[in-house]
């Protein structure tokens, strides 16, 4: 007579309830015959059934054509080393284990399933534990094996987990070189120290939680209908451990805990870009992350370098508003001139948001009036026809972001 596990009743768990494409899923089935053989299935399903309960007998399943959908098998207690490791020496601690991986007869059967790109994204699966022995042919995994009556079920999901924040890159390059351009006078210019391409661009990212998530949408080939489970092969996750779907620059190992800093750099000519080939983390992308983050950005152009640049702190759309008014203006006099220039870079998050600004804060004349999609920009430069003063309103038919840009 067969042995059973003190655990008389059979179930199985994945080390996880969410993971994401890409990732690997550790299966667990306890309480099962000891020494005996399990058949494994995943399989996707679409509908709890009749008890509206996820993983149970009676989830109805959906197409398991893809990949990764067969059965396998393992037996309790038999294992083999697949690969000796970087130091080459089986028996050490950095094999690569097959069979079942914890390695002992005890009931207790653990084993791995890939959680397969193909058709995961998104996905509800159900997992399947079955009890088997070899029928006449004494061969297991054949059409004759005989069923131990012993079964268990489990349900998990493949969904990255989802954003608590969003944030677009303010101030696009292109934008900005003309904002730095006109911050000069007749009397500034001088060809050596005039802004001019290429310009440079810094964005920083600062967790404050262990585990952060970051998914970024590069806005060269379009933003993502999902940002958490993404379908374009530019944009990446950073902080799932997964170094084929994405890593932060210089993360290492792609693991971001709290304290952990991310610096976005690049330097482009703004002009003769081809947004199909020049990829860059640059103004206008969008980010989301699982959990909170500080972000700043900073700019500048090459000949002024330093000398002239714009930094801004980034507040996600949570804190993007429909309604502001400008604190500070052109028409505002100081003995240092803090405010001889004054423009306003203005951002949308949503299609077809028209966006009224009144910049002169004069009823009487005409507004600008301005229709921008996702992550579009719309620059008052503070020139002669588009002057800035306190008290200007900017009204937008959805949140937006506003910064005031200012220098003499």
């Amino acid at each position: 007579m067969n042995d059973i596990n003190d655990n008389t009743t059979p179930s199985v768990t994945t080390d996880l309830l969410d993971y994401a494409p890409g990732s690997t899923a550790t299966i667990t089935a306890s309480g099962f015959i000891i020494g005996s053989t399990l058949e494994f299935q995943v399989q996707h399903v679409i509908d709890s059934g009749d008890d509206g309960v996820y993983g149970t007998a009676d989830d109805v399943l959906g197409d398991n054509s893809g990949e990764g959908h067969e059965s396998w098998t393992v037996t309790d207690g038999v294992w083999w080393v697949l690969d000796a490791g970087a130091d080459g020496i089986e028996g050490t601690d950095d094999d690569v284990i097959g069979g079942d991986l914890d390695q002992s007869a005890n009931g207790t059967i653990v084993t791995e399933w890939y959680v397969n790109p193909d058709d995961s994204a998104g996905e509800k699966f159900l997992i399947t534990a079955t009890g088997v022995e070899a029928g006449e042919d004494g061969a297991i995994g054949t059409a004759d094996d005989l069923l131990t009556g012993q079964v268990a079920m489990a349900a998990f999901t493949d969904s990255n987990p989802p954003p608590v924040q969003t944030f677009y890159v303010p101030l696009p390059e292109a934008q900005m070189l003309q904002v730095l351009d006109a911050r000069l006078t007749p009397s500034d210019p001088s060809p050596s120290t005039d802004p001019r391409d290429p310009m440079t661009t810094y964005i920083g990212i600062a967790a404050v939680a262990n585990g952060t998530i970051i998914y970024y949408d590069h806005w060269e080939d379009g933003f993502e209908d999902d940002i958490s489970n993404p379908l374009q092969a530019t944009t990446e996750i950073w902080g799932d451990g997964n170094l084929a779907n994405g890593a932060a620059p210089g993360v290492v190992g792609d693991i971001i805990n709290a304290g952990t800093v991310i610096i976005l750099n690049n330097t482009f000519a703004t002009i003769g870009r081809d947004p199909a080939t020049d990829i860059y983390f640059d103004g206008g992308d969008k980010f989301a992350v699982s959990k909170t983050v500080a972000v700043t950005r900073s700019t500048w152009a090459d000949g002024s370098k330093t000398l002239m640049t714009d930094a801004v702190e980034v507040y996600d759309t949570n804190n993007w508003g429909t309604s502001y008014k400008v604190p500070v203006g052109q028409n505002i006099g100081t003995s240092d001139e803090l405010f001889q220039y004054t423009g306003l870079a203005i951002m949308a998050s949503e299609d077809d948001t028209v966006v009224t600004i009144d910049n002169d804060a004069n009823p009487g004349t005409l507004p600008i009036v301005v229709t921008l999609d996702e992550g579009e920009s719309y620059i008052v430069n503070g020139a002669t026809n588009q002057v800035v003063y306190s008290n200007a309103t900017i009204v937008a038919t959805n949140p937006v972001q506003v910064d005031v840009l200012t220098g003499d």
